[in-house]
C-alpha cells in the first residue's frame, strides 16, 4: 500500500550539503517504489514557495529569517505561513522524518506531529556544537542545543543517528538513539553521474601532486580553519600537497580575498564535479 512521507529538512537543494542531499535521495528513493513525498524546508530567494519538482518531490518552503548567514532559518510566523502549513495539513501524511534537532523548523514539526498523531522519526546528523566564535554566544547556543534536543525528543521520542557518532552524540542531551539509518550511497548511480572533469588538470596542478579534498559546507562547525591552518605545516613537508575545497558558507568570506600556499577554492560546483573530486 502506497504511503505518503513528509520529509522536514530546515535547508535543503539547491542549498548544497550532506542533509539536503541525504533527504533528496531518501524521497526519490520512496518515489520510486509508489510512494509520495513532501519536502518541508525554508525560504529561500528565487525560488517558489510550493512546487514539484522533476522526481515528483512536492517542496513547501515556509517564510523564514536566515540567521548566523543562514546556518540557523527561523521560521516567520505570518499570514503566509498559516496559508502554507493549511495547505499541507490538507494532504493525507502517513508518515514524517525531521532532520536534525536544533532548527526551529525541527521543533516545531516535532510539536505537530504529536498533536496530529502522526508517526515521526528524528535523525541526528550532528556530532559537535554549533560553532559561533564568541565565547559568550558559543554558551548561549549550547543552552539552546539543549532545549532543542529535548523539546523535540518530548514529542518525538524515536531519535536516530545518521552515523554511529551522530548516535553517541545524542548523550550529551541525555538521549539514546534508538538506531543508524545511514547516508547510503548507490555506486551504480554515482559511476552514471559522475563528471569527467579532471581536477589537476583544471587547476593547473602536477600531474603527481596530492590532493586532499573537503567537500561541504565552508562553516566552523566543518573544522574549515584548523584545515586550512593545518596546510602551512603539511605543505613544508610535502610542498607537491595541494587542498581542494568544494562548498560555499560563512567562511567563503573570510578566506576568498586571502591567500594560503597550496589552498584552492572551488565554491558550489555541480553534484557530478564533486564526485570526480
Amino acid at each position: 500500500m502506497h504511503k505518503t512521507f513528509l520529509f522536514v529538512s530546515a535547508q535543503y537543494l539547491p542549498t548544497t550539503g550532506g542533509v539536503e542531499r541525504y533527504t533528496n535521495n531518501l524521497a526519490k528513493k520512496l518515489i520510486s517504489q509508489g510512494h509520495k513525498a513532501i519536502v518541508v524546508t525554508s525560504a529561500l530567494a528565487g525560488l517558489p514557495v510550493r512546487e514539484t519538482d522533476p522526481d515528483g518531490i512536492e517542496i513547501f518552503r515556509l517564510p523564514s529569517w536566515p540567521l548566523m548567514g543562514g546556518r540557523l532559518p527561523v521560521l516567520h510566523l505570518n499570514q503566509e505561513l498559516r496559508r502554507l502549513t493549511d495547505e499541507l495539513w490538507q494532504m493525507p501524511i502517513d508518515y514524517c522524518v525531521i532532520n536534525t534537532y536544533f532548527y526551529p523548523l525541527s521543533m516545531y514539526f516535532s510539536w505537530q506531529m504529536y498533536r496530529k498523531k502522526i508517526p515521526a522519526i528524528l535523525i541526528n546528523h550532528g556530532s559537535a556544537w554549533l560553532m559561533t566564535g564568541n565565547p559568550i554566544l558559543q554558551f548561549a547556543g549550547r543552552v539552546y542545543e539543549y532545549i532543542a534536543a529535548k523539546l523535540c525528543h518530548h514529542y518525538c521520542p524515536r531519535f536516530f543517528g545518521v552515523s554511529s557518532a551522530a548516535e553517541i552524540w545524542l548523550k550529551n542531551f541525555g538521549i539514546s538513539a534508538s538506531g543508524t539509518v545511514t547516508n547510503a550511497i548507490d555506486p551504480d548511480q554515482v559511476l552514471e553521474e559522475v563528471s569527467d572533469i579532471d581536477w589537476r588538470k583544471q587547476l593547473s596542478l602536477p600531474e603527481n601532486a596530492k590532493i586532499i579534498a573537503f567537500v561541504g559546507r565552508m562553516i566552523p562547525e566543518k573544522g574549515v580553519d584548523q584545515l586550512i591552518a593545518a596546510m602551512e605545516y603539511i605543505r613544508q613537508v610535502h610542498p607537491n600537497t595541494y587542498l581542494l575545497m568544494a562548498g560555499t558558507g560563512p567562511l567563503m568570506n573570510k578566506y576568498q580575498y586571502t591567500h594560503t600556499d597550496g589552498v584552492c577554492l572551488l565554491g558550489s560546483q555541480p553534484y557530478p564535479n564533486v564526485l570526480a573530486l
